[in-house]
């Protein structure tokens, strides 16, 4: 578990090393700083969550989720 406030955002890196993830693209911006995420298994349901500064986090691997 992390604790963390809702009101704090979160780089990109340290998301990666929470989850002990595998990043595919994008290393320049490991430093990025989030503060929303979701996940679904359907990529219009990603497309409808819209917001400034959110990561994806999924298991699909097609080209469309790359």
């Amino acid at each position: 578990m992390v604790d963390c406030d809702l009101a704090d955002m979160m780089q990109v890196r340290r998301i990666v090393e929470i989850l002990d993830a595998r990043l595919f693209a994008g290393d320049e911006l490991l430093d990025l700083e989030v503060n929303a995420a979701c996940g679904a298994d359907l990529m219009s349901d990603v497309m409808a969550f819209v917001k400034e500064k959110v990561v994806l986090l999924t298991g699909l691997v097609n080209p469309q989720a790359i």
